[in-house]
């Protein structure tokens, strides 16, 4: 016997795309960038930067 499968309706999803684009330079003295904190104060920078723009 064949077993009676219910239909699921179709589900529209949402398709996102994610570009890395370079905006610009930051200045950094040093080789290394020490802890996370230190990169999170160069983003702060950077975003500070061009939102003034």
């Amino acid at each position: 016997m064949e077993e009676k499968q219910k239909k699921v309706p179709a589900k529209r999803i949402q398709l996102v795309d994610v570009v890395l684009e370079r905006k610009g330079l930051q200045l950094f003295l040093g080789r290394r960038v020490p802890s996370p904190e230190d990169v999170a104060n160069i983003i702060r920078d950077f975003i500070r930067e061009t939102s003034v723009a």
